[in-house]
């Protein structure tokens, strides 16, 4: 079964909620609680926790993965990898880079349960590049590992 979802989402600003506006499936509307973010505020947020020395963070976030779209996530920082400079075959933007093991729970947004729907386990570097990726799903796994990287040039 083939499920598809679009629409737009929008925040009232930081730290406060919105609404989601689905155009597939028609007509479907989602408020968003306080304090939701989106997925790349999800990632800015935990980089500066662990810049600040914090290896937990509790968040929700929207990302219209579902019919939900909506899910709390549990991040906890496992492992701080540091860098590797001296790594010959790897990009500067990897190697030079500090990096962390971050283990992600995601859980049905106040929903109770202390079971995750799935999991992920990720290396993620300071500058915010995921080197490596393992979705838990439970029944399966899904391994993926950054194949190439090249910097973008600088904007007129």
């Amino acid at each position: 079964m083939k499920e598809e979802y679009r629409g737009e989402a929008h925040l009232a600003g930081p730290g406060q909620g919105g609404v989601a506006d689905y155009t597939v499936p028609e007509g479907r509307k989602i408020q968003l609680p306080p304090g939701t973010l989106f997925p790349t505020a999800h990632t800015v947020t935990l980089l500066k926790h662990i810049e600040a020395g914090e290896n937990f963070l509790w968040a929700t976030i929207f990302d219209g993965f579902d019919e939900d779209g909506v899910s709390d996530i549990s991040a906890l920082v496992t492992k701080n990898l540091g860098t590797e400079a001296g790594a010959a075959d790897r990009s500067p933007l990897l190697s030079a880079v500090p990096s962390n093991r971050v283990h992600l729970a995601f859980f049905k947004h106040n929903d109770g349960s202390t079971e995750p729907e799935h999991e992920q386990q990720l290396r993620l570097h300071m500058n915010g590049i995921v080197e490596s990726i393992v979705l838990d799903f439970g029944d399966f796994n899904v391994e993926g590992k950054l194949k190439e990287l090249k910097p973008l040039k600088p904007p007129c």
